[in-house]
């Protein structure tokens, strides 16, 4: 059964990883040999991994943060000492996020296909809450099934993955948490802290509701959020949900000026930031139309990628 082979695969992994006096900076290569030497791959299919969730009397401690990935995660096993999990993805959406990650391990597409970019971010700003750069990206890759990918914790491994069918299902093998934060990236050049304290969370949530039943109320909202000072990752988390939702661009500019102080000078890339929305690469892109194009059904899939977090622009080159 699917949980019993994933069972006896992290234990031996946690083995090793004890070894290593469970360094996190050792986790990556652990993971990727132990994927590269099992049949585990082949093994998880959407049939094994509903019969495994249908049968199941009870399934492992299920991990769902608040940035949890998937439609949904199923975790599979959790290792001893709170050292690292095992969690399917199931994925219905084509996310369009650049981020990197708090935490170590390896990730593998088992069923469906991802269309995939590394980036480096180039910076002369000290760590912290929100950073101006430059995102540079490297040529973009296909993932099919098998093709297994090492993730580095931080900003040394900085990505977007399209999944590119429904459902596209990947298996990720993950260190619980690095101690470090994780980060999304916007262009031309921002990178932003992606931690919210419990507060920041519940007054982002509550914008989130406002804008779509009060415009005007969620705009007082927001400049009181404002007045009352806010870390200038917070600040953008906010000005970007409000300028999605509301339908005037003095709105915006207005508040901007209210903002001006939280971001100092970093305002001309905040606010270039925020005009602006989330680029595709020329050649991501090519790699997404080739994939429509080899589709059966290919006009409809267009209409399912389109179908997700963010509608793709493209860049130019």
């Amino acid at each position: 059964m699917l949980l019993d082979d994933v069972k006896r695969f992290g234990d031996a992994l946690f083995h090793a990883y004890q070894e290593k006096d469970l360094d996190p900076r050792a986790f990556p290569d652990l993971a990727l040999a132990a994927i590269e030497s099992t049949d585990l791959i082949s093994q998880l299919t959407q049939d094994t991994l509903q019969r495994a969730v249908a049968q199941a009397q009870e399934l492992p401690r299920q991990r769902n943060g608040p940035r949890a990935l998937g439609d949904p995660p199923i975790t599979l096993y959790n290792a001893p000492q709170e050292s690292f999990y095992i969690e399917a993805l199931y994925h219905v959406k084509a996310s369009m996020a650049i981020h990197d990650h708090s935490f170590s391990g390896a990730f593998a597409v088992v069923s469906g296909e991802c269309a995939h970019q590394i980036y480096d971010f180039l910076s002369d700003d000290p760590p912290g809450p929100l950073m101006v750069g430059e995102l540079q990206p490297l040529p973009a890759q296909r993932l099919s099934a098998g093709i297994i990918q090492p993730i580095t914790g931080g900003m040394n491994f900085i990505h977007r993955n399209l999944h590119l069918d429904k459902p596209t299902i990947t298996i990720v093998i993950r260190t619980v948490w690095d101690g470090i934060h994780q980060h999304s990236y916007h262009y031309p050049g921002l990178a932003l802290d992606q931690h919210m304290s419990a507060t920041e969370r519940k007054q982002f949530q509550l914008l989130r509701g406002m804008l779509s039943a009060d415009e005007a109320a969620a705009k007082q909202y927001l400049r009181n959020l404002v007045n009352a000072g806010m870390t200038p990752s917070h600040a953008y988390r906010c000005l970007d949900v409000f300028l999605k939702n509301v339908t005037g661009q003095g709105d915006l500019d207005e508040v901007l000026e209210a903002a001006r102080s939280l971001f100092g000078r970093q305002m001309p890339a905040v606010k270039s930031s925020l005009r602006q929305s989330q680029p595709v690469e020329p050649d991501l892109a090519q790699l997404v139309s080739n994939h429509v194009k080899n589709q059966v059904k290919g006009e409809k899939h267009a209409d399912d990628f389109c179908d997700s977090d963010t509608t793709p622009t493209y860049r130019q080159s």
